[in-house]
């Protein structure tokens, strides 16, 4: 349920605010008063409050507290991460205050600066496949159109471009809110110089797939949707499905696709979930990405916990799985032991 995901998540992120604040308040031996009380609502409400208001408008004020908003939830996990490791070194060392309070903020300053540049950059990873046919292909994911924008993607599609590649498959997340999309954002796309492929990922189906796809559909000409849909391109049939959370929802949506000896088989899946099901079912490369491969340090492991298949390559039986990091990023616009990967996959 949705809703109660985001009630969780709120409740999480509130009480998470209000240790990092309080605590550091106390590390600098400040005293708590009206304005850190004020602060506190403001800091642990502000993600929910700018995605809300993004929702329904767009201009200068909103697009400012939406970027306030998301710098600071990345800010207040490196705080606490920092915050957990004090804690810990603080008790052979019990470092004094307000002493202990300027290292901590000053670390988290640190690693906050290094992960938002990070976060600019985007690399181009090129991976080798052996297929029996010569084939370049960008894949992209993850873009997330709303935290990122305009000229984010406009960065992303010129060093696509300059990568030439055949053909351009986008496994999800291209969009997960209509905020930016009125100033030409999915327009960008039409600059691409490839044809390209889409299917649907988890932030679409939040912001409703059906809209997404009329929206694609009215925005851009070179991007065609596939939705348990199979598209031929030279010696490859490429299959698109939406994102599932389960093996069994991958099985049910490749049911009625039959294998073909004669072409090869890319199968575009945004959650690495169903590798072995599209294996059984004569899938030679599977693309997925949402991992993010964690996004900000250490929260890799966590997703770890929940992705048997992180980030990399994986084979098994004769079909091959790739896993991206992303091409860019969704909420804090930081990226700490993680970077924005378009890939170039050399089928050879």
């Amino acid at each position: 349920n949705m809703s109660l995901f985001f009630i969780k998540f709120l409740t999480i992120y509130l009480l998470l605010n209000i240790y990092v604040i309080r605590r550091t308040y106390s590390l600098l031996a400040l005293k708590p008063g009206k304005w850190f009380y004020i602060m506190l609502a403001l800091a642990g409400t502000s993600f929910f409050a700018a995605r809300i208001l993004t929702a329904r408008f767009d201009n200068f004020a909103v697009n400012t507290l939406d970027f306030l908003a998301s710098l600071w939830m990345g800010v207040s996990l490196l705080l606490l991460i920092c915050l957990a490791v004090h804690e810990v070194i603080n008790i052979p060392f019990n470092i004094s205050r307000p002493k202990a309070g300027f290292i901590v903020t000053g670390i988290a300053a640190v690693l906050s600066i290094y992960a938002f540049i990070n976060a600019q950059l985007i690399f181009v990873t090129p991976v080798n496949i052996i297929a029996g046919f010569n084939m370049k292909i960008a894949h992209l994911s993850d873009i997330h159109l709303g935290s990122t924008g305009k000229g984010f993607l406009e960065r992303v599609i010129k060093k696509t471009n300059a990568a030439k590649p055949d053909i351009v498959l986008i496994t999800g997340d291209l969009i997960d809110n209509w905020h930016y999309l009125d100033d030409g954002a999915l327009e960008v796309l039409n600059k691409i110089e490839a044809p390209v492929y889409f299917s649907i990922g988890n932030h679409e189906q939040y912001i409703g797939s059906d809209d997404v796809v009329q929206f694609l559909r009215q925005k851009t000409k070179v991007v065609t949707l596939l939705r348990g849909d199979i598209a031929e391109f030279g010696p490859v049939r490429i299959v698109g499905i939406d994102d599932s959370r389960e093996d069994i929802m991958v099985k049910k949506q490749l049911t009625g696709i039959k294998p073909d000896t004669e072409k090869y088989t890319i199968l575009m899946h945004h959650r690495p979930e169903g590798f072995f099901v599209a294996a059984n079912a004569g899938v030679d490369l599977m693309l997925s990405g949402h991992t993010h491969n964690g996004q900000i340090f250490p929260f890799n492991y966590f997703v770890r916990r929940h992705h048997e298949f992180m980030k990399g390559l994986y084979k098994y039986k004769n079909c091959y799985l790739y896993v991206t990091p992303g091409t860019g990023t969704w909420g804090p616009p930081m990226r700490l032991g993680s970077k924005n990967q378009i890939t170039i996959i050399n089928l050879n």
